[in-house]
């Protein structure tokens, strides 16, 4: 028994806190316990394993395998994690199985299947089968998978389940879904489209059968791609399962029953008693939560002469170290994990001792003997994460109110900015007198509470543990009002004060303090900063008074001596939100002007200096990266003026991500309009593509957006109560936008049409008038739209009037060249560049130009074709003769040196119907081909050439003397490499080239022939 002793209090004496009399939270010991946790038996031997020699400190993933280690979650191999590894199937599915707390049920199913499994299978195997059978009883698996998973040997189909094939990343993000819907269904919430996965450049490969799982996991951030792509047929190692298995936090949290908990140790102290034959070592770690409630965490200590003694302890993660509850010293801020409910256990702990218990327990053991075991319930604290050491911060303003229900203070700042603080229990209470809080350490009751008056309150880790009172505010006489005028330069300013009167106030530049607090400067918490700190040289927000401008808010202190002149000035910005969509985005020299449409249909303009702040999904963006349709929120300086006169300056914008996007547009015939569900029901509905209609759904329903949705027969718009009354037998078609939502599709417009459609191929926007009539290559004439027109350019619902030149999409007509939809998006890559051969018959400049008839290039041939081609044309198109090149600007059809000139004929490389280059050069029908071994200027000196035989198509050498040749580069000549034109210093000394040529002259004596090169094609 005192070797027992002994132990225990050596134990105490090398593990005590170093804080153990200054405690950190002076209340947190006299303040009630909300919940008490306790240790698990087996936390110490999990932290043991959890040290992987093959996982340092410095691994990235090492607190993520400490914490899924925690919770059973993940597994090592004895002393190491092999982190690099890369997870099998079975790996994969043992991990989430263990998620779904099935190990147990995995276990009696890999006992029953020994029998069945081959003779000497090894231990693992049998366990992996239990695994697998687990996951085709949930669902993870088909029976059909299950089946070939358990194959021995293992199916040579490579399209079989192969339970050692490493997994994929969709297959992961498949069961991951599955199996935390098992376990509580409703745990993801999901729309009816998809969004998160249109950010990955790779998505259209994901597996159909996972793209809905591959949506949730990414858009709950539980997996995420690398460089834009989400990688669903890659495989994952060991730490990334573990980074994942993390990552799904709350929700997996939720679906097991375990709380996430946040908080600072406040104190720890020591218990220490004994009985015959044993001794127990109590460390009672008392946490603040976030809130400013107290939580206890029992770790305990036992030495005993019985095999049955138990320690219990909690694995903890602090500075890269894995071990107990012994390493949480005062001041750490924690995050932590434990049982959200409850659970049976015999281990002689209770969640319901008092304080007074546990800090008096050492002097009367046996009383606290008593005293645990009148329970056998506890909730255990299964993993504990130091975030880091304790913030503490302070911060002034008035006393606003005291929230006694919820244990909040409120305090308002220096620019009547409200802030609202939780405090520690300490702090606030009742008794038999009332509602009180502690200031100056005396209690003040409700009566006696400085409303109104300075406060400086101490904050630690965002937590009000102490409130000082330093005194009432100054009374001072101030002029408030709204700037309408600031003149630096005569040296006056004009306000409209609070009773609507026009003051008008002089300063001297150089004499008058100004402070401002800019739009982005909302957050502050210090208050006043110049008061506090009186000598401070720098505050964010001293300026000059040149800064001060029209409709900002300004508060004014006049000089004693002169009430005319201003001594001081405080400014803050007199800004409102605006939301609304973007009609019109036109970008001159140094402004951009915005047409925007609000959510109640109103328009204004809006004139915006590049020097404007823009963004996206909180990162920068350029204004050439706004596009008409972006619904933006605008931060907008108001100064009213006089009535009608209204002064609105553009601060910043925010260009909304991904909501509002046309999802989706569907045709069909209209079945019902169901006002009390707020739903449009179609019959033989069919979606659209990019070149056809879906197959049809008998019947599909959609809910409508409310007032925003908007309705129209043959082009004009018309009330609901209209399509209700005269509209729902119409015969014709009826086309819906429907658009995307925090909370999933809905329908944003729906438009009548008696015609049948036309779908057109998706191709080129050719012109564009502005005003809502275009054309586009591959259909004669012009095609109109109207109100009614469904026009989506780049996923954003526009007008017609948005639509531009050398844009690409598809166009569907109703009616002639009535467009019913009109939807332009990214040009697809094509394979190659193209080129081209003939005579122009018309140029529009600046636009497009007409080739007829024409010869392209396939292969080493120009194959012939009487049909026109239309290439629109560009700032970007080159265009050039024997002279060099010319400028797009001198690419015109009329005059001296009009293109359309019958005796010229012209090579176009082309990429799709946009024409890149435009020369003016010979027919050159000859080929020539060789090794590089010099390039410089505008000559490619080549070895080992041949020449094409246009007769046969045979290639043979160009002398059988010397097989050198020369090469030298037209001013109207290019050269191609990996599909795009190059520089000749791009050229690789050793690359082989075929330039074609024309009056090619070979003989069998020609030695070092000179050719003219006009199209030059690396080919390796």
């Amino acid at each position: 028994m005192k070797r027992i002793l002994a132990f225990l209090m050596a134990l105490l004496f090398v593990s005590s806190p170093a804080n153990a009399f200054a405690l950190t939270d002076t209340k947190i010991l006299t303040d009630p316990v909300q919940n008490t946790y306790v240790g698990r038996v087996e936390a110490k031997d999990i932290a043991h394993t959890l040290n992987f020699k093959d996982v340092p400190v410095s691994h990235w993933a090492r607190e993520a395998i400490a914490r899924t280690g925690a919770l059973n979650l993940t597994k090592g191999y004895d002393t190491t994690f092999r982190p690099s590894g890369t997870v099998t199937k079975e790996e994969a599915l043992a991990f989430i199985v263990r998620a779904m707390g099935l190990e147990p049920a995995a276990q009696q199913a890999a006992i029953a299947l020994n029998t069945t499994a081959p003779e000497k299978s090894p231990l693992r195997t049998l366990w992996s089968y239990g695994y697998l059978n687990q996951a085709n009883a949930t669902g993870l698996l088909t029976p059909q998978q299950y089946t070939e998973s358990i194959a021995d040997p293992p199916e040579v189909d490579p399209d079989a389940f192969r339970r050692g094939d490493p997994a994929t990343r969709e297959e992961v993000a498949d069961w991951i879904v599955k199996a935390i819907n098992y376990i509580s269904p409703g745990s993801f919430t999901s729309s009816a489209t998809q969004q998160k996965i249109y950010t990955f450049s790779d998505w259209s490969t994901i597996d159909e059968t996972c793209v809905k799982s591959v949506e949730l996991v990414t858009a709950n951030n539980i997996m995420v791609g690398s460089n834009g792509k989400f990688k669903p047929k890659g495989s994952i190692t060991r730490a990334e399962m573990a980074q994942i298995l993390k990552n799904m936090d709350s929700i997996y949290n939720q679906a097991v029953g375990i709380d996430k908990k946040t908080g600072t140790v406040g104190a720890i102290r020591d218990i220490q008693f004994s009985k015959t034959g044993s001794a127990t070592l109590w460390r009672n770690l008392y946490i603040r939560t976030e809130d400013g409630n107290i939580d206890l965490m029992i770790y305990q200590l036992d030495k005993s002469t019985s095999p049955q003694a138990k320690d219990r302890d909690a694995v903890v993660y602090k500075d890269g170290a894995i071990g107990g509850l012994s390493l949480l010293k005062e001041g750490d801020k924690v995050e932590y994990l434990v049982d959200k409910v409850s659970a049976d256990r015999t281990d002689g702990l209770a969640n319901t001792i008092s304080n007074t218990d546990l800090n008096t327990a050492a002097n009367v053991p046996e009383n606290l003997a008593a005293a645990i075991s009148s329970t056998t319930t506890n909730r255990a604290v299964l993993y504990v994460q130091v975030t880091s050491g304790i913030e503490i911060k302070t911060v002034q303003g008035k006393l606003n109110m005291i929230d006694y229900a919820n244990g909040e203070i409120h305090i308002v700042d220096a620019y009547n900015k409200r802030f609202m603080y939780k405090m520690i229990d300490g702090l606030h209470g009742t008794d038999a007198t009332g509602n009180y809080v502690t200031i100056d350490q005396k209690n003040r009751y409700a009566k006696d509470v400085p409303s109104g008056g300075n406060v400086i309150l101490t904050l630690k880790n965002n937590v009000v543990d102490e409130i000082q009172y330093v005194g009432e505010p100054t009374l001072i006489s101030e002029i408030r009002g709204i700037v309408i005028e600031n003149n630096p330069g005569l040296g006056y300013l004009t306000i409209v004060d609070n009773n609507g009167k026009e003051v008008t106030k002089n300063y001297y530049e150089n004499e008058i303090t100004v402070e401002k607090q800019q739009h982005y400067d909302d957050m502050d918490e210090i208050g006043y900063l110049d008061e506090v700190f009186p000598n401070f040289e720098y505050d964010p927000r001293d300026t000059l008074i040149s800064d001060v401008e029209p409709g900002d808010i300004v508060f004014i202190r006049t000089k004693p001596d002169d009430n005319n002149v201003i001594a001081s000035i405080s400014a803050a910005t007199n800004y409102t939100m605006r939301y609304g969509k973007i009609l019109e985005f036109k970008k001159d020299e140094a402004l951009a002007h915005m047409l925007i449409e609000f959510e109640d249909k109103q328009t204004a303009w809006f004139d915006v200096a590049d020097t404007v702040f823009v963004s996206k999904d909180g990162k920068p963006i350029a204004f050439s990266d706004v596009k008409v349709g972006d619904w933006t929120r605008l931060l907008v300086n108001t100064a009213i003026i006089s009535p009608g006169y209204v002064i609105e300056t553009v601060k910043e914008f925010t260009i909304e991500g991904g909501q509002h996007l046309i999802s989706n547009i569907v045709k069909g015939q209209l079945s019902n309009i169901d006002v009390m569900q707020k739903k449009l029901i179609l019959q033989n509905a069919q979606t659209y593509g990019k070149t056809s209609w879906g197959a049809y759904q008998e019947i599909q329903s959609f809910p409508l957006g409310g007032s925003d949705t908007a309705f129209y027969y043959n082009g004009k718009r018309v009330p609901l109560d209209y399509v209700n009354k005269y509209l729902k037998r119409s015969e014709g078609d009826v086309y819906v936008a429907l658009e995307s939502s925090a909370a999933g599709e809905r329908v944003a417009m729906v438009t009548f049409r008696n015609s049948s459609d036309v779908y057109l191929s998706p191709d080129v926007i050719l012109s564009s008038t502005g005003t809502g009539t275009f054309s586009v290559q591959g259909f004669g004439g012009t095609i109109a739209t109207d109100a009614g027109t469904i026009v989506r350019i780049n996923g954003r619902l526009v007008t017609g009037n948005a639509i531009t030149p050398s844009t690409y999409g598809t166009v569907v007509l109703n009616g002639g060249a009535q467009a019913a939809i009109v939807d332009i998006y990214e040009r697809p890559a094509t394979s190659g560049l193209m080129f081209f051969r003939g005579r122009i018959t018309s140029v529009d400049e600046g636009k497009k130009f007409v080739m007829n008839p024409i010869a392209q290039l396939y292969g080493d041939e120009w194959q012939y074709s009487p049909l026109e081609r239309t290439f629109t044309i560009d700032y970007t198109t080159k265009y050039s003769d024997t002279t060099g090149d010319l400028g797009i600007n001198a690419f015109v059809g009329y005059g001296t040196n009009s293109a359309t000139n019958k005796s010229y004929s012209y090579t176009v490389v082309s990429d799709g119907a946009k024409a890149n280059y435009i020369m003016r050069s010979v027919y050159p029908d000859d080929e020539i081909r060789g090794v590089v071994v010099s390039a410089s200027g505008a000559t490619i000196g080549l070895k080992s050439a041949q020449y094409r035989d246009k007769k046969t198509g045979a290639w043979k050498p160009i002398s059988t003397v010397n097989t050198a040749a020369t090469v030298t580069l037209q001013t109207n000549g290019v050269i191609v490499q990996d599909n795009q034109v190059v520089d000749i210093s791009k050229m690789k000394l050793g690359s082989t080239v075929k330039v074609m040529t024309n009056n090619l002259q070979i003989t069998a004596t020609t030695q070092n022939p000179t050719v003219s090169g006009y199209i030059v094609f690396v080919e390796k």
